[in-house]
């Protein structure tokens, strides 16, 4: 039968009620939920008794109203706006929690005190368990809007009373209290039942959106506080061009206070680089370009990424930029290309006199500001010599940059030493020169003979000034990088055919140190083997051992490609041991697939035999030029001759 707002018809309720109380028996035609309601409170209660009422105590009714503050702030001016429509019609708006307990009424004064004669007051408790079946102990235990009339009340004290009441709940579908109207049966009826329910969907509906607006608002402020704890710096706007958010990492970088942009035009204030107002008017995202923005027409030169919001359909609705300063940058490109390698010159293997002469020459030079020239085979660890020379001095707290001259396209080597200024080609970002990145650290510059002329004269000149000008640009950046070249070649002998300029080898040649080839460092062998071991067993995550036999097998071979070759082949020879011990079989196989000179699985190579494969391979891979497999080699040309005879060798 509920909810209703038919005629009652009295009479019959009563009829209803006497049967329930007399005999027990429930009418047919009696309304469900008011009879589940009478067959709860029965056992517990006389109906012909007065009700058995609980109020809180007055020191304890403030903590009421303080627990259920939100709860009053919101349905507070919904009953203010039901008390409009229904003042001096003998009703009275109760609000209660959800234990029943009335905390807020509103009415007529007259109606107010009337109520409170029959025990309705703030404090009271309305649950069926001591004043029986009501609207509102109903409406909290069924949750559904519920209205009670005459004797459907169980106790005969409120048999002169009508009751209706909506349910109340939060925005997590939680019963948190009920709201409804109290009147006499004398009082002419307007829909009220109607009026309770749309009192109950306006508070929830409020409650809904004062819980969207606190989550929105905490949401709010966990996003600012996340901003302003970035070390990066934050300016956003929307498509009209307003800024909408500046923290104060941002605020710092282009020397302006977050809240005379934010709101404001950007325009007002600051002024956009070229490709930042290209890029947003095309929609186009980018990624960490050096820009310059103009804030009350001072220039700030930052590091920049513009990434785009766009509405549904595509459109561009606001833009947000990350600002870092260019140090910063700096530092992380030096970071992320391994400039923070701890390698020392203690780390560099070597006992015997080769590798000491190698260390005395890299510690006099570590005193030094000049730059300073490796020369030596390919593998031979002039990078890690490089790293070390530079870990160990003065400068080991700065950037250390590698950058390999052979690697670069000719056309390119210009713009990856010097860098190039915004709007240099085309309108492109700025890019910072190699030295900038260096600046306070090492620059080590990898086969320093592919440098074209045009640059060796630039390199020279930028080592005296100490000062870089990028591409397209004009003013000189000073900088502070200590530069270390290496190379495998005769540099002299490429000054005197023109491919090396000779005052750029005077530069470096102050300070020089020989790297020398593995097959002139013999004792240092086993060192570097246990090394190397020691780095694998780290890899993998196993013990490797090295058989007796195979040992020798490593100390007698002459090592064409010097230490990086040794790295390899203990790498294939680990790989292919399925035990914790590499044996001679593994050497031999690793060895032969490393490149000539090989070793035959079923026997031990003699020295004579390994020297006639170096041979040969050096001849194959200079193709007959006799002088330069005797520098392959690091031997004489006469002596290389003498070789080809005594061990008849075909030269191709």
């Amino acid at each position: 039968m509920q909810p209703s707002e038919q005629p009652f018809d009295l009479a019959r309720r009563l009829e209803a009620w006497e049967r329930f109380v007399e005999d027990g028996q429930l009418d047919p035609g009696a309304d469900p939920v008011v009879a589940n309601s009478w067959q709860r409170c029965a056992p517990r209660l006389d109906p012909r008794r007065p009700p058995q009422w609980a109020y809180l105590s007055p020191s304890t009714l403030p903590l009421l109203s303080v627990q259920h503050s939100f709860l009053r702030l919101v349905a507070r001016p919904v009953m203010e706006d039901i008390y409009q429509f229904i003042e001096g019609s003998g009703h009275l708006l109760v609000l209660t929690d959800n234990s029943a307990c009335i905390f807020e009424m509103l009415g007529d004064p007259r109606v107010e005190e009337d109520m409170q004669r029959l025990g309705f007051r703030p404090g009271a408790f309305l649950d069926e368990s001591r004043i029986g079946t009501n609207a509102f102990a109903v409406a909290l235990a069924e949750s559904f809007p519920v209205q009670v009339a005459g004797s459907e009340h169980l106790l005969t004290h409120f048999h002169d009373l009508h009751s209706v009441a909506a349910p109340l709940h939060d925005p997590a579908g939680n019963p948190i209290g009920a709201i409804g109207l109290l009147r006499r049966l004398s009082v002419p009826l307007p829909p009220i039942l109607g009026i309770a329910y749309a009192a109950a969907r306006a508070i929830e509906n409020q409650l809904q959106a004062e819980h969207f607006i606190r989550e929105a608002n905490a949401q709010t402020t966990e996003f600012n506080a996340t901003l302003d704890a970035m070390s990066e710096g934050i300016l956003a706007w929307n498509a009209q061009g307003i800024a909408t958010h500046l923290n104060g990492r941002g605020g710092e970088l282009l020397g302006i206070a977050p809240p005379q942009v934010v709101g404001r035009p950007l325009i007002d204030r600051i002024t956009l680089p070229e490709s930042i107002s290209r890029a947003a008017a095309r929609g186009e995202e980018l990624s960490d370009v050096e820009a310059s923005f103009k804030v009350d027409g001072e220039k700030h030169d930052v590091s920049v990424s513009l990434r785009v919001i766009r509405h549904a359909k595509g459109e561009p609705m606001a833009f947000i930029t990350t600002l870092r300063p260019m140090a910063q940058v700096h530092q992380l490109v030096n970071r992320l290309l391994g400039s923070q390698a701890r390698l020392t010159l203690d780390d560099i293997i070597g006992q015997g006199p080769a590798a000491q002469e190698m260390r005395r020459q890299a510690m006099a030079a570590i005193q030094g500001k000049d730059p300073i020239l490796l020369v030596g085979e390919q593998g031979t660890g002039k990078n890690s010599l490089a790293r070390a020379i530079h870990n160990s001095g003065g400068r080991a707290g700065g950037p250390f940059l590698s950058i390999n001259a052979h690697a670069i396209p000719r056309e390119l080597v210009l713009d990856e030493f010097l860098g190039f200024e915004s709007g240099a080609f085309s309108g492109a970002a700025g890019q910072p020169s190699k030295f900038e990145l260096a600046d306070g650290g090492t620059l080590f510059i990898e086969e320093i003979d592919a440098l074209p002329l045009e640059m060796q004269s630039i390199l020279s000149r930028l080592l005296r000034a100490g000062e870089v000008v990028r591409m397209g640009g004009k003013r000189a950046i000073p900088i502070d990088v200590r530069v270390i070249a290496a190379t495998e070649f005769d540099l002299e002998e490429r000054i005197r055919t023109g491919s090396f300029r000779p005052d750029l080898f005077y530069l470096l040649k102050g300070s020089l140190i020989q790297v020398p080839p593995l097959r002139h460092r013999a004792e240092d062998i086993p060192l570097l083997i246990d090394r190397i071991l020691e780095r694998l067993r780290l890899q993998f995550g196993r013990e490797l051992k090295v058989a007796q036999a195979a040992r020798e097998m490593l100390n007698a071979y002459p090592w064409p490609g010097n230490i990086a070759e040794l790295e390899s082949v203990l790498e294939q020879a680990s790989f292919r041991s399925e035990g914790l011990e590499i044996g001679m079989e593994h050497l031999a196989e690793s060895l032969a697939s490393s490149g000539p000179p090989t070793l035959e699985e079923s026997s031990f190579a003699t020295l004579q035999e390994m020297e006639k494969r170096a041979i040969a391979e050096a001849l194959r891979t200079t193709k007959g030029n006799l002088s330069k497999a005797a520098r392959l080699l690091d031997i004489s040309r006469n002596t290389l001759y003498r070789k080809i005879r005594e061990l008849e060798i075909p030269v191709p």
